[in-house]
């Protein structure tokens, strides 16, 4: 299955902390192919923690921390600096949650997936080039979609595989980029989301079958 296939959604995403998870799992699920049922699988590497600011049309909008075990799993808090609001979600072996303290819940987004070999990751066909952010390897993937949106993607093998920049362009002229600006390794405290119950609503309204075609 082609990557391009996910293009024009991908190319038209504002990248939020939702939007980053939707990136890495629709390209990491089109390089895997279907997920199967189950729980997540787990890796190895490195504990570390990554802040990053988000920038729309050139405004530094917000800040996200993610947080990462040795074994791939993650917690991601995003600051949005006009109101100061959080959006906190947590990559589990079970999968992907977002807190949602007004309801005092945790909704279910969806799996996530291990990190692709990088010799994978070179071998597909939106592979640009490397570089290095912050000391560290990145690879870039570039796509483009009919109505002129752009999006690269810069993955970092060494780091869980995690998407260390996002440069988004459109054919209007809006922009949105995250970028990293502080990499900490080790000294990962634990974390745990609250004792919320979870919810599908969100993962069920994203995923609602299509009617059978006669």
């Amino acid at each position: 299955m082609q990557i391009k296939k996910y293009l024009a959604v991908l190319a038209v995403l504002t990248v939020t902390a939702v939007g980053t998870f939707a990136i890495a799992h629709n390209w990491s699920k089109s390089r895997r192919g279907p997920e199967p049922a189950g729980v997540c699988a787990l890796g190895n590497g490195p504990a570390f923690t990554v802040t990053q600011e988000g920038r729309t049309n050139g405004k530094a909008d917000r800040t996200v921390i993610r947080i990462f075990k040795t074994t791939g799993e993650w917690k991601e808090t995003t600051t949005f600096l006009a109101t100061d609001k959080q959006t906190v979600m947590y990559g589990l072996q079970n999968g992907v949650i977002r807190v949602n303290e007004e309801k005092k819940q945790s909704d279910y987004i969806g799996r996530w997936a291990p990190p692709l070999p990088e010799e994978k990751i070179r071998a597909d066909s939106a592979f640009v080039d490397e570089s290095t952010l912050l000391g560290y390897k990145v690879l870039r993937l570039h796509m483009a979609a009919q109505d002129g949106s752009n999006i690269d993607l810069y993955k970092a093998p060494a780091l869980h595989g995690m998407i260390l920049k996002v440069e988004e362009k459109h054919d209007d002229g809006s922009s949105f980029v995250l970028e990293p600006v502080k990499i900490d390794m080790g000294n990962v405290q634990d974390f745990a989301p609250p004792n919320y119950p979870v919810s599908s609503d969100v993962y069920n309204r994203n995923h609602q079958a299509k009617a059978p075609q006669n």
